[in-house]
C-alpha cells in the first residue's frame, strides 16, 4: 500500500474518532439544569439546587433519593408534592426549550382525582408586558406541562417531555416533577435542553 494513502487513511480515521468524541462531549454539555443528578445530604435532605415542596403545610409527602432516582410518596391529603429547580430564564428569552425525564410509579386514587397533572411541569415567571401591571411585580406567565396519564396501577419507566417557548419578559422558570395521585412516583435522568433559537 502506498505510504501516502496509508497516512491519509490513518489521519482520516483519527479525525472521525475526534469528531465523534467532540460530538458526544457537546451532547453531554447541553443539559441546562444546574444539576441533573438527584442526591441527598448526609441528613437525607434533597441536595440543592433541587428542592422538595408540597401544596401547603400539612405533612403529606415523603421525598427520598437512591442511586440517582428520586421518589415522591404521598400519604395524606395535600393535593400535590414536587421536586423542582429554579433557573434564570432571561438568557433563553424567545427560545424553545425541552424538559424531559424518565418516570415510573405505582398509583392509586386513595385521595381522589388529580388536582394537577402528575408528571413534568414548568412555571415561567416574569413581569407583565403591560406597564399598568408591572407594579405588581413577578407573576406566572405560563405553565406548560406533560402528564404521565396515570391513574391507577404500576407504570414502568416512561420517557416524558414538554417543549415550551420562553416569553421575552420571563425572568425565572421552575422546572419540576410533580405527584398528585396516591401512591409513589419515581423520576430519573432529568434534562433541560435548547430546541431552537
Amino acid at each position: 500500500m502506498n505510504k501516502g494513502v496509508l497516512l491519509s487513511s490513518v489521519l482520516m480515521i483519527g479525525m472521525l474518532a475526534w469528531q465523534t468524541v467532540s460530538a458526544d462531549s457537546a451532547r453531554d454539555e447541553t443539559n441546562l439544569l444546574s444539576s441533573d443528578i438527584f442526591e441527598t445530604h448526609a441528613t437525607g435532605v434533597l441536595d440543592r439546587p433541587w428542592r422538595a415542596s408540597q401544596h401547603s403545610s400539612h405533612p403529606s409527602y415523603n421525598f427520598g433519593v437512591e442511586d440517582g432516582v428520586v421518589t415522591i410518596e404521598r400519604y395524606d391529603f395535600e393535593p400535590w408534592g414536587q421536586i423542582s429547580q429554579r433557573i434564570d430564564a432571561r438568557p433563553f428569552a424567545g427560545k424553545t426549550l425541552e424538559f424531559s425525564a424518565e418516570l415510573a410509579g405505582e398509583f392509586n386514587l386513595e385521595f381522589g382525582e388529580e388536582f394537577e397533572p402528575t408528571g413534568l411541569g414548568v412555571v415561567l415567571h416574569g413581569v407583565h408586558e403591560d406597564p399598568r401591571y408591572r407594579m405588581m411585580g413577578s407573576m406566572i406567565l405560563k405553565t406548560p406541562n406533560a402528564a404521565l396519564g396515570a391513574t391507577e396501577g404500576v407504570y414502568d419507566w416512561t420517557p416524558l417531555s414538554v417543549s415550551f417557548e420562553v416569553p421575552e419578559n420571563a425572568t425565572t422558570m421552575d422546572i419540576s416533577v410533580l405527584m398528585a395521585l396516591g401512591g409513589k412516583l419515581k423520576a430519573r435522568n432529568p434534562r433541560l435542553r435548547l430546541v431552537s433559537e
